[in-house]
């Protein structure tokens, strides 16, 4: 009887303790909850109420298509392991990264999700997007095309290239700094920078709907120069190149400099100071000085 008795305290104290604030099992992420009921749904009806913007209008699409197979795109999508975690924009937008992410067919690789909550405060799946090409600076932060209207000038010359570059002189009106793990770019554009641009750059390798009514210019072929920045495991500058692309004559050259510029690198901006000629075979030459934001890329 006394062991009986026993037992049953024993008992009802863990189950005032799980009662309690402190005690009670850590509640899902409703986020990541969100992402478990698409992952396991096998149907349209199931799927439906989890999307909205771009996913909900592509599956209406796939839906209404004659022979469609709403089930078989499912299954294509759907994760037979993953590490989940959210990547905070703001109190109505986040970004759900699935690290270490395996399909049940075998296929693997990160993938990730733009959630958007809805009036309501529930939160849907609003597009699929990847984790690499997020530039997440421009999610976070709202910045105006002047300030990255700065000019600059580079030119190349080299038997290797045709008459209409070699010895020409680009007097580049924008530029744009973007840190992606162990390096920092700059590239230098021949056309000032709009709005298109940014969003461009905000929805890079994403399906979206058109947020700009102009068409941005970084679109079309053009040629740019750019200077790329190597930094070293603590994020100090260890290297420096030039470079210069032209999509047009298929031509990409980098040539590496041993003069390090004036260069003050922040959280969120760079500002660089720095003109010089490289000669390896063919030559380049530059003149910058620029103060940017300092864009992140990658989730």
């Amino acid at each position: 009887m006394k062991g009986t008795v026993h037992f049953l305290i024993v008992s009802l104290c863990l189950v005032a303790a799980c009662s309690r604030p402190g005690g009670s099992p850590p509640q899902q992420d409703p986020r990541i909850e969100l992402f478990e009921k698409f992952n396991r749904a096998t149907s349209y009806d199931e799927v439906q109420p989890l999307f909205s913007g771009v996913l909900a209008t592509q599956l209406e699409q796939v839906h209404e298509k004659p022979g469609s197979n709403t089930t078989a795109v499912l299954n294509r999508l759907r994760l037979a392991s993953y590490s989940p975690r959210i990547v905070e924009i703001n109190e109505n937008t986040s970004f759900l990264v699935l690290d270490n992410a395996r399909f049940v067919d075998g296929r693997s690789g990160r993938q990730a999700y733009l959630l958007t909550r809805l009036p309501d405060k529930s939160w849907r799946l609003s597009n699929r997007v990847p984790p690499e090409s997020i530039v997440k600076s421009l999610w976070t932060r709202e910045y105006a095309p002047a300030e990255f209207n700065q000019p600059s000038s580079c030119s190349i010359s080299g038997r290797e290239f045709p008459p209409s570059i070699s010895g020409k002189q680009w007097a580049m009106q924008s530029a744009v700094a973007i840190r992606d793990k162990d390096k920092i770019e700059i590239d230098l554009y021949p056309f000032p920078v709009s709005q298109a641009e940014l969003d461009n750059w905000k929805y890079m390798g994403m399906v979206h709907e058109k947020t700009s009514a102009q068409d941005p210019l970084i679109s079309k072929p053009h040629s740019t120069c750019r200077i790329v920045l190597g930094l070293n495991p603590s994020g100090e500058i260890n290297s420096m190149n030039i470079g210069f692309d032209s999509p047009d004559l298929h031509t990409s050259t980098l040539w590496q400099s041993s003069d390090f510029p004036r260069i003050e690198v922040s959280k969120n901006k760079i500002k660089i100071q720095t003109a010089g000629t490289v000669t390896a075979g063919s030559t380049i030459r530059w003149n910058c000085k620029i103060d940017l934001p300092l864009l992140d890329r990658g989730l």
